[in-house]
């Protein structure tokens, strides 16, 4: 990818996505459609084409971006595939920090692709539990505990929030009581328990999301302290290794491990 800045505008190329992770137990490649992002806007600025099937496709797809400047911006390129392209459903992010780029800035990149859509910060690990019970199609989820949190206020009381999604549509939700937090304590203790019923002939487009807020006097005033995406891609890049997700629904071994959270 290469990334030029002319005057008041963008311009970035896109060559190629390299080795995308495959969709089902039979590793299948999907289309795909790339939405670039100046952030902190949060608004789509460009679209790309439907970029044909395949697990190394090429794009080579030109975009121009206006911006009044590039200071403390930063450029994501978002990878969905074609036919689900809600909030949680893009297969990886790619940031790219427009303090980097000169004028003169005439090489490549290469960025892998990450769950995160936002730049990396002092986010909070989720001690997270998941095994699948195969005869009865359920999956058991455990929200043990969060460490490091990262409070915006000096007291307060956090809850975990679970959502399972089947085919980019919120199916079932799931939220714990909330618990007293105080920032001097950057732990909480929570134990939340779920069994939710999946079945695995549809989980190549199931996922759930794990979020982490921070209660509010209303419901619109709640805060997102982070948040954890099981799915649905059971195996990473180019098909080598089982995800997590992989592991739970594929295995019978389950996982349980802390695990960083992202926006």
């Amino acid at each position: 990818m290469y990334i030029y800045i002319f005057f008041l505008r963008l311009f970035v190329r896109v060559e190629n996505l390299d080795g995308l992770a495959p969709k089902g137990k039979d590793k299948r490649p999907y289309k795909t459609v790339l939405k670039l992002t100046l952030l902190p806007q949060e608004k789509t600025t460009k679209t790309s084409k439907t970029i044909a099937a395949a697990m190394s496709p090429v794009v080579n797809e030109d975009f121009f971006i206006s911006t009044k400047c590039i200071s403390n911006k930063v450029l994501r390129i978002s990878v969905f595939d074609h036919e689900y392209q809600g909030k949680y459903d893009a297969v990886g992010h790619a940031l790219f920090y427009l303090d980097n780029i000169t004028p003169n800035n005439d090489g490549a990149q290469s960025v892998k692709l990450y769950k995160h859509s936002w730049p990396d910060i002092n986010l909070c690990n989720i001690n997270i539990s998941l095994s699948y019970k195969k005869q009865q199609e359920t999956l058991h989820i455990v929200v043990h505990e969060a460490n490091n949190l990262n409070l915006p206020h000096e007291k307060s009381r956090t809850f975990v929030k679970i959502a399972y999604f089947s085919k980019g549509k919120r199916i079932k939700e799931y939220q714990s009581p909330s618990v007293p937090n105080t920032k001097n304590d950057p732990k909480a203790t929570y134990e939340f328990k779920v069994d939710i019923r999946i079945d695995l002939n549809s989980t190549a487009n199931g996922y759930i999301v794990i979020g982490l807020k921070e209660k509010g006097f209303l419901k619109r005033n709640e805060s997102n302290l982070g948040r954890v995406i099981f799915g649905p891609f059971l195996y990473t890049e180019r098909g080598y290794d089982l995800t997590p997700w992989g592991k739970v629904l594929l295995t019978k071994d389950g996982v349980s491990d802390t695990f960083k959270t992202y926006l």
